[in-house]
């Protein structure tokens, strides 16, 4: 087979562009590859629902897209029609899916455009764990590649014998992200978690739990949550406000909402949070640590491959409440300043290979060699 000797053209079709580390990860990819000669990227975001800071971002990067405006869960062969022919108009030789629903509707693009080539990203680790019977089959089927976002993922994927798959880890701009100025803590320590509320992925319950358990020890913090409700009811929000008030720790949890300023605003704390109880990478520790912060982390899937014990940050053990006040407690009561300073310069030089435009030279070597139908010789990032 011959290697494509032009630009490759993409298409990335994403379900809705609203907070989220994909989402971020797909904006900034787009920034990166703005010049690139080895694909030319497009966009199409088929949901209501999006950012408008995102939005810019995509159509400043001049890549050609769509916003289709379609309510959520709309099934209307309409939008089918409108894939189909920015597809055909635009000569698109991939799409790129980043959710389950955006795969559906681009499995039915490659059913009325054979030649094209279907990548699926698979950004969690409670996402092809749940593939049986028909539905494992039609995937394996009519996904030319898998992306995953981590090498448990990645091991996810073997597990279901999706043998087309390689790792990427995600990536953000580094550069954006301004610095905490060097020094101890303050008084009190600031930890900050930065997520969608969504307590029984996410964890904040434990992390509201360990914060009470640590002043009863003597060591107050003050958490904030920083990330938008989640869910139809917006319940998690106000569950976790009730459990801070039963806690006693009312008046040292803020809730920021939804914020779109994270890489200028992070340098304020101190401490970044990951107790995450499912987790397929965990953006927010690489970009914790290229704000300066000490982070700290479940020690379960995704966040166990970035961070080493002692080393770049510190690890409790996943869904432990307890583990993590005494994680905190070692981090922030016991661990000398000198050896702190040290673990956040070596947790800053990591953060640095997660840089976006070394993710996008791996998304690009996928999408040539899988556009090439080489996609047996697609090796491991």
């Amino acid at each position: 087979m011959e290697p494509v000797t032009g630009p490759v053209r993409v298409l990335h079709l994403l379900s809705s562009l609203e907070m989220g580390g994909t989402e971020k990860m797909v904006c900034d990819l787009f920034t990166a590859c703005a010049k690139s000669e080895k694909a030319r990227l497009y966009y199409i975001v088929m949901n209501d629902k999006w950012l408008p800071e995102y939005r810019t971002a995509l159509e400043q990067s001049g890549a050609k897209g769509s916003f289709f405006q379609r309510r959520e869960g709309d099934k209307h062969p309409r939008y089918l029609r409108m894939l189909l022919r920015f597809v055909r108009q635009n000569k698109i030789d991939v799409i790129h899916a980043h959710t389950t629903g955006g795969k559906y509707w681009a499995m039915l693009l490659k059913v009325l455009t054979p030649p094209l080539k279907l990548v699926y990203s698979v950004h969690s680790t409670f996402d092809v764990v749940r593939y049986q019977g028909a539905r494992l089959a039609l995937h394996r089927r009519m996904v030319d590649w898998n992306i995953a976002n981590s090498d448990i993922v990645l091991t996810q994927c073997h597990e279901k014998e999706l043998v087309k798959s390689s790792r990427v880890y995600n990536g953000f701009m580094v550069g954006a992200f301004r610095q905490r100025l060097p020094g101890p803590p303050a008084a009190p320590p600031r930890l900050v978690l930065v997520a969608r509320i969504r307590p029984q992925i996410k964890g904040h319950d434990l992390l509201l739990e360990a914060a009470a358990q640590c002043k009863a020890q003597g060591f107050p913090g003050h958490i904030t949550l920083m990330g938008e409700d989640e869910g139809p009811c917006k319940s998690g929000g106000d569950a976790m406000k009730e459990l801070a008030a039963k806690l006693g720790i009312a008046d040292s949890v803020e809730f920021t909402g939804k914020r779109t300023d994270v890489a200028e605003i992070l340098c304020r704390y101190d401490v970044l949070v990951c107790p995450s109880r499912k987790e397929g990478f965990g953006l927010t520790i690489v970009e914790g640590m290229a704000a300066g912060l000490l982070v700290i982390a479940a020690d379960g899937e995704g966040p166990a491959e970035l961070v080493a014990d002692g080393q770049t940050g510190f690890l409790f053990r996943n869904g432990d409440a307890a583990h993590l006040a005494q994680t905190i407690l070692r981090a922030l009561r016991d661990t000398p300043q000198q050896q702190r300073d040290e673990m956040v310069k070596l947790a800053k030089e990591l953060a640095g290979g997660f840089d976006i435009t070394g993710r996008a030279e791996g998304y690009t070597a996928v999408y040539r060699q899988v556009a090439a139908k080489r996609v047996g010789v697609v090796k491991h990032e």
